[in-house]
Order: structure tokens, then sequence, then C-alpha cells
């Protein structure tokens, strides 16, 4: 007998199989899903056409400036009121798209959870919309995102898409959405954590870039991340984070607003200006310029 004609056919273990059938109907899932999310924006655009939720985006991004609300244009970002759904069809949504609270019975407009805020969508790596991230400045809970079948805080980041190039190039990173908008508007490719906390995949997904430029909050948290080295412990990049105490406290204290974060100084000093204070930093300067002058009038 041949060596050929000996060998035994393989064995085809029990997992296998399992996901021979399995994987199809996986694949059909996700593709139903993201089928789902197109169309639910889509409505979300189409219903925030009301003369009052325009005038509530036109606000927003009169406030942001002119680059910034221009990405929040291309982002694609809505006001959604109260009464632009009706119950029937809020009741029609499948549950895999997250948009009412886990385990409740109701589903109806008083407990639909993007429900007066300014909504945007948090896309994968290959762009496609997963969630959805609700912000009101009014609520105690400033900011809501859809716990959706494919939405996960431990292996998104906000603005994912950027890792479809991240080989070899350099990244901010920040903790909120909006901070991640400002620099964005300035040319920084940004991706957002949408939490301080940075998990073990975030920190593996970190490493596919060859610089990551770290923007923490300007408060106790922010300074925690730092002292603990929270962010790029482990990361096999190389991460630096960017702290300015004396320039914010400078901006804050000539514009009388307080200034936390890379989003709020952005709004404060403008597009232009904040490019001007971020330069040296992006070209590997570890300090920057204390000089800039400042035009907030």
């Amino acid at each position: 007998m041949t060596e050929v004609q000996s060998q035994q056919p393989r064995q085809v273990s029990r997992l296998e199989r399992k996901l021979a059938h399995t994987s199809p109907v996986l694949s059909q899932v996700r593709e139903q899903f993201l089928s789902d999310c197109v169309y639910v924006q889509e409505f979300f655009q189409q219903s925030s056409n009301t003369a009052e939720a325009a005038a509530r985006v036109c606000q927003l991004r009169q406030y942001a400036g002119t680059a910034m609300g221009s990405v929040l244009e291309r982002e694609g970002v809505v006001y959604l009121q109260d009464d632009m759904f009706s119950d029937a069809w809020l009741r029609e949504l499948p549950p895999a798209l997250g948009l009412f609270p886990k385990g409740h019975e109701r589903r109806n407009r008083s407990v639909f959870l993007l429900r007066d805020r300014f909504v945007l969508p948090v896309r994968d790596v290959q762009g496609n919309i997963v969630s959805w991230v609700g912000w009101s400045p009014e609520s105690r809970r400033k900011y809501v995102t859809a716990n959706t079948l494919y939405f996960s805080l431990d292996n998104l980041f906000y603005g994912m898409e950027r890792l479809g190039s991240a080989q070899g190039s350099q990244v901010a990173v920040v903790e909120g959405i909006f901070d991640r908008l400002m620099l964005e508007s300035v040319g920084v490719p940004t991706i957002g954590v949408m939490t301080a906390r940075m998990s073990p995949t975030k920190k593996a997904l970190l490493s596919l870039f060859s610089r990551v430029l770290g923007f923490p909050d300007m408060d106790s948290v922010g300074e925690r991340i730092v002292a603990q080295d929270q962010w790029f412990s482990q990361v096999s990049t190389l991460g630096q984070y960017v702290r300015w105490s004396e320039f914010y406290a400078a901006v804050q204290k000539e514009a009388s607003v307080a200034v936390k974060d890379i989003d709020t100084l952005g709004v404060v000093l403008g597009s232009s200006q904040l490019r001007q204070v971020l330069e040296p930093v992006l070209v590997g300067v570890d300090q920057v310029s204390q000089r800039v002058q400042l035009s907030m009038s």
C-alpha cells in the first residue's frame, strides 16, 4: 500500500461541524443587523427635518465653530425630539438595536434611549453603523449609548474606521466623542475611548499605530490616567500623554469659562489657533508653545 493510500481522512470535530452550520446563520444575522442600522439612521435623519430639530443642530454647529460644524454634518448628527416617532414604529424596532433599556417590557417614547438628544452613529472598522451615542447637555446622564448586538465598549473606539489605515500612522486618543470631532476638524486623525478606561483589547488595537498621543481630560480622572499610565501600559507602540496644565489654566482665566478638555479648548481658541497649539506636539516636540496669542473676543 502506498503512503497516499495509507493516509486516513482527517476527523472533523464537533466544533467544526457546529461552526459550519452556524457561520452562514451568523453572517445572515449580521447582514440583517447592519441593514436595520442603515434604515434606522436614515429614518432618524428624515424625521429630524423639523424646524425645531434643525434649529437645535444649527445651534450646536454654531457653538462648535465652522470646522467642527462641518465634521458634525459629515458624521450625520441629528436631534431626536420626543414626539418624532410613534409608539407603533418604536415597537417594531428589533431588540438587537438596543434602543430601549435592557429588560424593559414597555417599548414606547417614554423609555426610548435617544429621545431629546443629539445623536451620532458609532461605526466599526469597516465604517458600518453598529450603534448610536446620544448626548444631552441638560440631562443628568449626559451620554447614553445603544447597547446593540454588535456594540462593545471594550472593543470599539469612537472613530473605529480610523483603524483601517492605521499601519505606521500617528493617531490621537481622547475620552469623549466631541473631543474626537474637535481634533478631526483641525486635521488630526483621532479615536475616542468613549470612557476613561482603556480595555486590554483597545490597548492591543493601539499597537497598530506607530505613535499615539493621549489627551485625557484635565480633571482628576485624567490626572489618574496619566499617573497610573492607564492608557499606554503594555502597549507595544510609542505612547505619549499631552498635559498642558498651565496653558489650560491661562486659557480658562482669560476666557472666564471652565476648560477641562480638548473640545472646550477648541471652542474657546477656534480651529486655527487650536491647530497652531497642536503643531509642536504633532511633529514630535514635547512641550506646547506657551506664547500662542489668545484672541477670544
